[in-house]
């Protein structure tokens, strides 16, 4: 979705804008899942 609107908006480099919004995103995923199973991880 994003980089169809990215280029409909005729922004000229419309894979940087998707990475620009798909890498934070991924980021939240990855911390939720990290707060999530925090517990279950080995400990000293």
């Amino acid at each position: 979705m994003i980089l169809i609107d990215s280029k409909k908006s005729d922004i000229k480099n419309p894979v940087a804008y998707f990475c620009g919004a798909l890498i934070p995103a991924v980021g939240m995923i990855v911390i939720v899942a990290y707060i999530s199973k925090k517990s279950e991880l080995p400990k000293k």
